[in-house]
């Protein structure tokens, strides 16, 4: 049986062969190791599923690999921004920004907030 990935009007990945998405994503990753895309979004699901741990990790195995995904370092910035380590915040918010600029008033945004929420670094 052939596999048919469409996107749905959510953006979702309609899978027919009637596995799940992220077994689909933990399959291409034991073929392709390298693959940024399914870390990234095992990741997704792991942050879905509040297993923080299992995100971290598949979050910087795909930074490990380069990956031009700007979104896994600004997740991963954020769980070392919340781990404490700012020194490795800082540089993987360089690499989200340096990727899409665009982030750079995201990230602005979001230390305001935290600012403003007595959040100490």
């Amino acid at each position: 049986m052939g596999m048919v990935i469409r996107l749905g009007r959510a953006n979702h990945l309609e899978l027919s062969s009637g596995l799940s998405e992220s077994a689909h994503n933990r399959r291409a990753v034991e073929l392709d190791p390298t693959s940024d895309i399914a870390l990234a979004a095992l990741a997704d699901g792991a942050i879905e599923r509040d297993e923080a741990d299992e995100a971290f990790d598949l979050l910087k195995r795909a930074a490990a690999l380069n990956t031009k995904l700007e979104g896994v370092y600004f997740k991963l910035a954020l769980f070392y921004q919340a781990k404490r380590e700012p020194e490795k915040q800082a540089e993987t918010y360089r690499r989200a920004k340096e990727l899409a600029p665009a982030l750079e008033l995201a990230a602005e945004y979001q230390k305001r907030l935290l600012d403003m929420c007595g959040f100490e670094y």
